[in-house]
């Protein structure tokens, strides 16, 4: 039954709109927008999130780039044992001999000086020497110094020359230095042979400048990437800097790569003493 005073339609949006029309209007609500509070919560909950996710984030990073230069370190390695390989397992080496330096955009691979003006470092570099055995020469370049001159200090110009590994010179000129600390270093400016090294596996041959690249570097956590003498590469830890000078077996490597020891553990009694016991 339909009241008096409706009008039907045979449309049925008019008819819809006729029959609601009528009696007490209708309130339409508003779209309510965010309160101050709710907004300042909004934001605290971002904050949380990113303080907790970021730092997780730079930790990913510097894991990639930690893989990347233990990749490097790899190929430098085996790199280094072509060469040996093919020189009678002799190391790169020779008087004046015994960085990891390569050319910088205006050097090129038979003359890089270390300045402007300056003299061709090509003889002198390790670089040089495995170049040849490379297929991509970025591999020289530490990825947590990618322009090569982090630690130039005015040496040189990365613009001619680059260095951002560290290539051990003791063994590319037979350093010797039996009584570590005391006595002096014997430099023979002749390179060691593979057969002169006892534990290849224990000496560190290339790796990072600096155990604060991928780790905190405090003590018990400072680790850097190093490439054996033998080729193999370890994320390893560096204990010097908390050791007595005499067991400090880093530095007791790097003075006599002829006895080394594990670069892991402190020397006992002394490094003298337990390289004492290499054969």
């Amino acid at each position: 039954m339909v009241k008096e005073g409706l009008t039907l339609s045979c449309n049925p949006m008019i008819e819809v709109a006729a029959v609601r029309q009528p009696g007490a209007q209708r309130t339409l609500m508003r779209r309510r927008g965010f309160t101050l509070i709710e907004l300042l919560v909004v934001i605290a909950i971002i904050a949380i999130l990113a303080s907790i996710l970021f730092p997780v984030f730079a930790q990913a990073r510097e894991k990639a780039r930690q893989t990347t230069c233990l990749n490097n370190l790899k190929n430098i390695g085996t790199a280094a044992m072509m060469y040996v390989q093919d020189y009678d397992e002799t190391y790169p080496g020779g008087p004046g001999v015994g960085s990891l330096s390569y050319p910088g955009p205006q050097g090129t691979w038979t003359n890089f000086p270390n300045l402007p003006g300056g003299a061709n470092q090509v003889p002198f570099s390790i670089g040089a020497r495995l170049q040849p055995y490379v297929k991509n020469t970025q591999i020289f370049a530490d990825p947590n110094d990618p322009t090569g001159d982090r630690f130039a200090a005015g040496r040189w110009d990365a613009r001619f020359m680059r260095i951002s590994y560290w290539w051990h010179s003791g063994i590319s000129q037979g350093w010797s230095q039996p009584n570590y600390p005391a006595g002096t270093l014997s430099n023979t400016g002749v390179p060691y042979t593979m057969a002169a090294i006892p534990r290849p596996a224990e000496l560190m041959m290339v790796q990072d400048n600096w155990a604060a690249y991928h780790s905190s570097g405090a003590n018990g956590q400072a680790r850097w990437n190093i490439c054996f003498a033998d080729g193999h590469v370890k994320f390893a830890k560096y204990l010097d800097a908390w050791l007595a000078t005499n067991a400090r077996p880093w530095t007791w490597n790097l003075f006599n790569p002829n006895k080394p020891l594990s670069v892991e553990q402190p020397c006992v009694p002394n490094c003298v003493a337990a390289a004492a016991t290499v054969n």
